[in-house]
């Protein structure tokens, strides 16, 4: 379950902002 949650999480980022913001928020996800 958790790791669904993560992959839902990662595609809404992908969906909502920039690139630069997503790779940020990527990074602190797996931080």
């Amino acid at each position: 379950m958790s790791q669904k949650f993560q992959i839902v999480s990662i595609n809404t980022i992908f969906m909502n902002g920039n690139l630069r913001t997503n790779v940020r928020r990527i990074f602190l996800l797996l931080m």
